[in-house]
């Protein structure tokens, strides 16, 4: 009678530790989403700047409020910058594509 109880016990813990792990699996995959099946990058357009310019201010203007932190670092990453503003140069910047 005791074995069979915790046999019972066993199997009922097993049965919500495995519930737990796949909820955790399934949010884990849910916050990472993008990465799966997300935004990529498909090209790169070329945008001349005549007088400084803060890459917050780009971003308003050449990408949506989903990719805006996508978008910043990818600026900052294909452009070598190290700071938050561009002087007068020409950058690139990417244009992205919904999957």
């Amino acid at each position: 009678m005791k074995t069979a109880i915790a046999i019972g016990i066993k199997k009922f813990f097993m049965i919500v530790l495995i519930v737990i792990v796949s909820i955790l699996v399934i949010l884990a995959f849910y916050s990472n989403r993008y990465k799966f099946n997300g935004i990529s990058t498909i090209r790169y357009a070329r945008v001349s700047i005549n007088e400084g310019i803060d890459i917050n201010k780009l971003a308003d203007r050449y990408s949506n409020p989903y990719e805006k932190d996508i978008f910043l670092s990818e600026l900052k990453r294909v452009n070598n910058l190290s700071s938050n503003f561009i002087d007068e140069s020409t950058v690139l910047i990417p244009v992205f594509k919904s999957n």
